[in-house]
């Protein structure tokens, strides 16, 4: 008589036993994927192929029970579940972090990284040179690239990783943002030299007022014209803005040209190059005034190399 062959009984896996299968290295790809909803950028912020990359999201998928990510036209979205993943996963990760430690010391003479930062020029005019230049010495390796700062975007880079660091006057709030404050600076007036001028320049409320003005606005947005316009109006003035451009390095020379007068914050005034019949002037009113932060998002909070970079743009701007 033969042995009775009994069926094995297959049960599911528990959500328990799924997760046992993902290790520290796969859920910083998860995260990675989950941030830069792209296949493709999360190989290189991970440093690994594109079809290794693929791979683990295979593997993902089947442990979620979910697409996770999904393709419509040139991009891909986020499914309901992925969404619901990415705020458990960063705080899983920074958890974990804090738990092993791995702050490891960081060498800025030997490490090599390529940080991506975004700030528009006259910002750039104020931090490229004294932060540059001794970095190259103290930091061979490393390399940076500046972007202008678009504030609609400027969040979803920071989130996704496309983005280390963000500096500007304004930016939306949002979720996992951190901010620290790099310096205010007051406006003053580039205008053609006066025929008779002794010691510092200085223009009044009255004059500020009376001529014509050329604006600078990097992003279009006009919100530093906005910022001196509130600050003249509570004075009881108002301006008279002729033309509206988006560089500051163009200004002195059509400030020179012209009779127009161009305020612009006084560290940007600082490293131009004025024509000889330019000058800087100050305002002898209460200036408009700006506050310059720095932006990241919690996810660079504690890594070595971003910490180092934000230490080292603090250094690099001392007191106006």
């Amino acid at each position: 008589m033969e042995p009775e062959i009994k069926a094995r009984k297959v049960t599911p896996e528990s959500g328990l036993e799924r997760l046992g299968k993902i290790d520290i290295h796969t859920l910083y790809a998860f995260a990675a994927l989950l941030r830069c909803r792209s296949v493709s950028r999360a190989a290189a912020l991970m440093e690994v192929s594109q079809p290794a990359m693929s791979r683990t999201l295979d593997r993902l998928r089947n442990v979620f029970q979910d697409a996770l990510l999904v393709r419509e036209g040139n991009h891909m979205l986020l499914t309901a579940h992925g969404k619901e993943l990415l705020p458990i996963v960063e705080k899983l990760l920074e958890t974990t972090t804090q738990l092993a430690g791995v702050n490891a010391p960081f060498d800025a003479s030997t490490h090599v990284r390529h940080f991506s930062l975004a700030c528009n020029e006259h910002i750039q005019l104020s931090l490229a040179p004294p932060l540059l230049i001794p970095l190259r010495t103290a930091a061979p390796s490393i390399t940076a690239q500046f972007s202008p700062l678009h504030r609609s975007g400027a969040v979803d880079g920071l989130a996704s990783g496309e983005l280390d660091l963000c500096i500007g006057s304004a930016f939306p709030s949002a979720p996992g943002i951190r901010t620290r404050l790099l310096y205010s600076e007051k406006f003053v007036c580039i205008m053609r030299k006066p025929r008779r001028i002794g010691g510092i320049a200085r223009i009044s409320l009255k004059d500020f007022c009376s001529l014509p003005h050329l604006d600078v606005s990097p992003t279009g947005l006009t919100l530093l014209g906005e910022l001196i316009d509130r600050t003249i109006r509570k004075q009881g003035g108002s301006r008279q803005v002729v033309y509206t451009i988006s560089s500051f390095m163009a200004a002195p020379q059509i400030v020179s040209e012209t009779d127009m007068i161009c305020a612009i914050p006084a560290r940007t005034a600082k490293r131009l190059a004025l024509p000889e019949n330019v000058v800087v002037a100050e305002l002898a009113f209460e200036a408009p005034a700006t506050d310059v932060s720095m932006f990241w998002h919690n996810l660079t909070d504690r890594d070595a190399a971003c910490a180092w970079l934000r230490s080292e743009i603090r250094r690099a701007l001392p007191a106006q």
